[in-house]
């Protein structure tokens, strides 16, 4: 996906891509409550119905949620 992709989308949020990374360095880190920090912004951003409807935002959701939830 070309840098910008979603330029229009993402004016004035962030990044589920760039949140869900961080979401899951954190996690790796041990540092679980930033990682749960990060992805609860996730979820919020994942609202936007761009981001809502790209599956490769989805398939960062779903794999931040996998590590950081996995039971």
């Amino acid at each position: 996906m070309p840098f910008g992709h979603h330029k229009a989308a993402n004016q004035g949020r962030e990044n589920p891509r760039d949140l869900a990374f961080l979401a899951m360095v954190l996690f790796q880190l041990k540092r679980t409550k930033d990682a749960e920090a990060y992805f609860q912004r996730l979820k919020v951003a994942m609202k936007n119905e761009v981001f809502a409807k790209d599956k490769d935002f989805l398939a960062f959701f779903a794999e931040a949620d996998q590590l950081l939830h996995a039971k």
